[in-house]
């Protein structure tokens, strides 16, 4: 299981502080968990943005769009799904 630093840091970080984990990638969230750190996923806060009219759909997906490309991140057609049910 190989998991970057970065993330490696945030799960110290969020073991030591006792805060969330906001991750999109499975390894670091099930190793998160195994260490007992709460983990919640980008489609969640995603979800949750425009469930709570934080902001509006189109603008969810606009975000969506832009951490897809700053993070050459690829998203399934069922994740999308995911995010935008009701």
């Amino acid at each position: 299981m190989t998991i970057g630093k970065g993330e490696l840091e945030a799960i110290a970080y969020g073991k030591t502080e006792k805060c969330i984990f906001a991750t999109n990638d499975i390894k670091a969230r099930n190793f998160a968990k195994s260490e007992g750190v709460s983990v919640i996923s980008l489609q969640a806060i995603l979800k949750a943005l425009w469930k709570k009219k934080i902001k509006s759909r189109e603008e969810v997906k606009e975000i969506l769009e832009r951490i897809k490309d700053a993070d050459n991140l690829a998203v399934s057609r069922e994740v999308e799904k995911e995010i935008f049910e009701e």
